[in-house]
């Protein structure tokens, strides 16, 4: 593999200084060469296809030495099926498997983790050639009204970025575009490039000089030699050594193109591709780059996180987590735990109605799912509902210890997250936050980050989700700094706590920008704790 992969970066013009393949690894790892590649002066770029990291401390110990040292560190990691966490009792378990820890842990010390073999061959292409982008918009100029459409259809498929023009950088394109085309990005300079080549090179450079583009693709037909040559003549003095990424994208496939041709634009050091769609694809990674090269320069000093004890490490309630976590700046919702119903009718009266009834049990952590909650609207339904609820749950788990009923005040309105910390055993503590509630784990819509993670990385983790169209619509904000700090805040208090395995809570309640987060309900896992016993469902 080693040998192929080389090749593939010998075909894209990247010059491979080391190549190596590690074998079993008995005893030179892959932590090792990283470290020795990194202090080599001539290291822009280490590309690796990695199947398993066996000294993660190590390895993150060099990847942070090639970040401080400019280095970046590209990696396509195999074997990502999730394997199943049985003894996990939480949705934290479910959804923060092996692959999306590893990877959490490795972007935060600025690794960027790839999907496909093209995809590192191409970063890596790019990287040594482009400077790196300081914003997200993307910009293309085509000579095809069908590479326009596409790229619009692409860039939605991949969630990358087109950027919109400005009333400016609009009437500096339409001043270099003929009459008849319409000056926007994508930009289409229509057949007319045919004749004049140099309005490749104009229209690139009217994207370039716009505050809001980051970097542009070029997709341009093939041509005859001639025309090639011309518009190649044209471009390469406008786009060599351009402050922003310029890539060269040939439509066509693998047509036949004249050396001569090639060679004048590798010869300007311009990264080329045969496929605009790898172009965009490429471009849109080195802006992810870019943008996580910020975040990453905006954290925090790490701040040392609560301690939280339970004692004798035995499972916790959620009246007893929730009692944990409002120490330490965590907002619950009112509540009272009773132990009949005259107690619920007191608690009820005094909160006000609606009320949440919860079974309150270190036994049972998904409630719900054994008919352990119940929402009452008014005195007259109180009784029915608190009698209810204890049976069925004495119906579904028999052996289950019940210490009482929780009574909480019912708080709507805002938007549903999860936030939680798990401890990894490989990685360390992670923390994840997405879309909550009882289908968390169908959705999906999650995402996992490193307890280094600083708050601008948290926003950045949040913005690809789409929990954060549901954090601002309508035109109400929701408190999303409140949100940020929680993340944090659990991620900083679960490494603090070497007692504890995962914090879960979900959900979290997001409300108007200024009010805060609310955790409606937490979960708080004792280290290496046994599973309670099954309690299905979320």
């Amino acid at each position: 593999m080693t040998l192929a992969l080389t090749y593939a970066a010998m075909a894209k013009d990247v010059t491979v200084t080391y190549a190596v393949s590690t074998g079993n690894e008995a005893v030179i790892g892959i932590e090792d060469y990283l470290d020795a590649f990194v202090d080599d002066d001539a290291t822009v770029v280490v590309a690796m296809l990695v199947e398993q990291i066996r000294r993660p401390g190590e390895f993150l110990a060099a990847a942070r030495r090639a970040r401080e040292r400019g280095v970046e560190v590209l990696v396509v990691h195999l074997g990502r099926g999730e394997r199943a966490r049985a003894a996990s009792v939480t949705h934290t378990g479910a959804l923060a498997g092996d692959y999306a820890v590893t990877r959490a842990a490795l972007s935060a010390e600025g690794v960027v983790v790839l999907e496909s073999i093209d995809e590192l061959i191409d970063l890596a292409d790019v990287v040594t050639k482009c400077p790196t982008p300081s914003g997200r918009g993307l910009g293309l100029v085509t000579d095809s009204g069908a590479m326009k459409t596409f790229s619009l259809d692409l860039g939605d498929a991949l969630g990358l970025s087109l950027a919109t023009l400005d009333e400016g950088a609009t009437r500096a394109l339409a001043a270099e575009l003929p009459a008849f085309a319409v000056a926007e990005n994508p930009v289409d300079i229509t057949a007319s490039g045919l004749n004049d080549p140099s309005l490749y090179a104009r229209a690139t450079t009217a994207l370039l000089d716009a505050p809001e583009v980051a970097g542009v693709v070029l997709a341009v037909m093939p041509g005859s030699p001639l025309q090639g040559a011309q518009q190649i003549g044209a471009l390469v003095p406008a786009i060599a050594g351009a402050p922003k990424p310029v890539l060269y994208a040939i439509m066509g496939g693998d047509c036949p193109l004249p050396e001569e041709n090639v060679l004048a634009i590798l010869d300007a050091d311009v990264a080329l591709f045969r496929s605009p769609e790898r172009a965009l694809v490429a471009l849109g990674h080195l802006v992810d780059l870019g943008e996580a090269k910020r975040a990453r320069a905006a954290r925090e000093p790490a701040v040392a996180g609560a301690t939280l004890r339970v004692g004798d490490g035995a499972p916790v309630s959620e009246h007893a987590a929730k009692a944990l976590l409002a120490g330490i700046g965590i907002a619950v919702p009112a509540s009272r735990l009773v132990g009949n119903l005259a107690g619920a009718r007191d608690a009820a009266a005094s909160l006000g109605y609606p009320v949440v009834l919860k079974v309150s049990s270190a036994d049972i952590v998904h409630k719900a799912a054994v008919g352990g909650v119940a929402v009452v609207t008014e005195p007259s339904a109180l009784a029915a509902a608190f009698d209810g609820l204890l049976a069925r749950v004495r119906a579904s788990v028999p052996g289950a210890r019940v210490e009482g009923v929780l009574v909480e005040e019912a708080l709507t309105g805002g938007a549903e997250a999860i936030v939680s910390a798990r401890r990894d055993p490989t990685w360390g503590v992670v923390a994840v936050v997405g879309s909550g509630g009882a289908a968390v784990e169908s959705t999906r819509d999650v995402a996992v980050v490193s307890a280094a993670a600083g708050r601008a990385e948290v926003r950045r983790a949040l913005g690809g989700l789409r929990l954060a169209r549901a954090l601002d619509r309508g035109g109400v904000a929701l408190d999303v700094e409140a949100l940020v700090t929680t993340v944090t805040l659990l991620a900083r208090t679960l490494e603090a706590s070497e007692e504890l395995d995962e914090i879960e809570l979900n959900p979290v309640l997001v409300r108007e920008e200024g009010r805060g987060v609310v955790a409606l309900d937490a979960v708080i896992v004792p280290r290496a704790h046994e599973s309670p016993g099954p309690t299905p469902g979320p």
